[in-house]
């Protein structure tokens, strides 16, 4: 009995805990299991434009094509190595009238024209440039073809005749690492990849440089098995978390929101989803590959965390980020991400080093200044990722400014990024409630000044008002002013101008 390409190397049993209640409803569904026009036998990808879809039919070596309402229209392609021919064709594009396949065990990809006639195709077996192993999936935008080369572990970017470009990635789970790679997705700029092995989305921006990741090995919410792919539109993130039978919805920053689907072969549930798209209503199509069928489902309606509406304030001066050491009420409640030196939380923070307190435990309320002499600390942490604060200000604050100050020791933070939490309540790291308003890009800070006991020299960000009671502060360190080992953080202060 052959093994299904679906679950490539896995023989394994995984018991599906039964999905929560979902915003999207299904709707509507077609195709069976066979050979014969409108059949499949385990339909892979799916690409829409405005009056066709087209279906990445795995195990019948071809493409076929129905109408928005899943009327079957054509096919094309047949088992072969031949020009036009596919060995197990895996994913579909269609961009500026041409289409583009990628022919899995042939190790190359195919364009074909609008009428679905043969043009061109590049690409072969091996792991140099411009070839690859056992390629999985493709996005074409800004005149770039991202190509998901699977085995090699990265992602291949040519030029739309099939030039060679670039190229990011290599093997491994460190950031902007892959392990079997399965899908990308190009949206605003930002490149979306599914990680697979690795079981985690990971986000770059467009010079192919480490953005964000969300995602863990798991059946919980938020957590994936084996996701196989992922479509972005102007409000969510949408994944096929294959081996867990759903599909699971995401803000634009990655925090999760709901899920559609559990295990079965009845309305609505899934054997093993494997592609997802949407058209323009935002319908959710879902490629349930080992029922062999396309679901249909309505647009997502994702549930939100009321936002409190506390009475306005009038503009305040001072640092609004104060810890109870410096006369205020601000403390930080999770320290986390990387590995923290002594994350010991207590309110009473400024008494000893390394504690993350400290960085709220400024002397100074000056704009410009941060104080550095006795006593003073500030948030640190090693041998990891990306270093994580939040910070509980006592009170609903409104804030329009924020200026970040660097540490001057062996370490530093080179980028940063803060969400708001719609909540008056605490909640994790990874709750859907974070939003980054800043946008979801870490941004680049300066590398500060050491005057005696101050730093100076912060770096400053000014915004459109925001209000929160719960600040999320994300810092990370590339090297560029010094070792990446660790990453510290002097202070953070907020102020209402």
């Amino acid at each position: 009995m052959r093994t299904s390409i679906l679950v490539w190397f896995l023989s394994l049993y995984i018991f599906i805990p039964k999905s929560i209640q979902a915003s999207s409803t299904f709707i509507s569904k077609f195709g069976s299991k066979g050979t014969a026009s409108g059949q499949f036998t385990e339909p892979h990808r799916i690409h829409i434009d405005t009056t066709r879809i087209f279906v990445a039919d795995l195990y019948n070596h071809r493409i076929q094509v129905f109408n928005p309402s899943g009327v079957y229209l054509r096919q094309f392609g047949k088992e072969g190595s031949g020009n036009g021919e596919f060995l197990y064709p895996a994913d579909v594009h269609m961009h500026n009238g041409r289409l583009y396949v990628v022919d899995m065990f042939n190790h190359r990809i195919q364009i074909f024209d609008q009428t679905y006639k043969y043009v061109s195709r590049f690409g072969s077996q091996g792991n140099n440039n411009g070839q690859f192993s056992y390629p999985s999936g493709i996005h074409v935008a800004a005149n770039k073809i991202y190509v998901i080369d699977t085995f090699n572990h990265r992602i291949q970017v040519f030029d739309q005749s099939g030039n060679y470009i670039s190229q990011f990635g290599s093997k491994g789970s460190n950031n902007g690492q892959f392990n079997s790679p399965s899908s990308v997705f190009i949206q605003s700029n930002m490149i979306y990849v599914v990680d697979r092995m690795n079981h985690r989305i990971q986000i770059f921006d467009a010079s192919y440089r480490y953005s964000n990741k969300f995602g863990s090995k798991g059946s919980n919410n938020a957590n994936f098995l084996y996701p196989t792919d992922v479509f972005v539109d102007s409000y969510m993130i949408y994944v096929a978390d294959s081996f867990n039978n759903r599909i699971q919805i995401f803000d634009k920053s990655g925090n999760y929101m709901t899920q559609i689907g559990n295990k079965g072969s009845n309305n609505g549930q899934f054997l093993y989803p494997d592609g997802i798209a949407l058209n323009r209503e935002r319908r959710i199509y879902v490629a349930d590959a080992l029922n062999s069928r396309i679901q249909v489902f309505s647009a997502a309606t994702i549930p939100t965390t009321p936002t409190p509406t506390p009475t306005p304030t009038p503009k305040k001066s001072g640092n609004l980020m104060n810890g109870i050491n410096s006369g205020g009420n601000a403390k930080v409640v999770y320290m986390g991400g990387a590995n923290p030196y002594n994350s010991d939380l207590s309110a009473n923070g400024c008494s000893g080093s390394w504690r993350p307190q400290g960085t709220l435990c400024d002397k100074t309320a000056k704009h410009s200044k941060a104080f550095c002499g006795s006593g003073a600390y500030g948030a640190t942490w090693h041998n990891g990722a990306d270093g994580i604060l939040i910070v509980d200000l006592g009170s609903w604050q409104y804030f329009n400014e924020l200026r970040v100050f660097q540490m001057f020791s062996d370490g530093k933070t080179t980028h940063i990024r803060f969400a708001r939490h719609s909540s008056s309540s605490y909640h994790s790291p990874n709750h859907y409630g974070w939003s980054f308003f800043l946008g979801s890009s870490f941004k680049l800070i300066g590398k500060g000044k050491s005057q005696g006991n101050v730093i100076g020299d912060p770096t400053v960000f000014r915004f459109a008002t925001q209000s929160t009671r719960y600040l999320k502060i994300e810092v990370r360190n590339d090297g560029r002013y010094g070792s990446s080992g660790y990453i510290e953080l002097r202070s953070v202060k907020m102020f209402y101008n």
